[in-house]
């Protein structure tokens, strides 16, 4: 929805289970780097973490910054 707004999308494996998942990143290429942000939810009961359940919110964020350089 805005410059270097992209949706990312890729398999998430969580305990040994892959499902496909779908969010936005901001990426930012320079000349020799990568830059790629992110923040979103995703349901732990859908991945199969149900480890207390009805004590902590079923939505788990997930955030990153990563930042990939060129090799030397």
């Amino acid at each position: 929805s805005g410059a270097n707004m992209y949706d990312v999308v890729g398999t998430l494996m969580i305990k040994g289970t892959g499902k496909q998942i779908t969010f936005p990143a901001t990426i930012v290429m320079m000349a020799d780097s990568v830059n790629v942000i992110a923040w979103f939810y995703i349901d732990r009961k859908d991945r199969g973490l149900t480890t207390m359940a009805g004590v902590i919110d079923d939505k788990l964020g997930i955030s990153f910054n990563l930042t990939f350089t060129k090799a030397l």
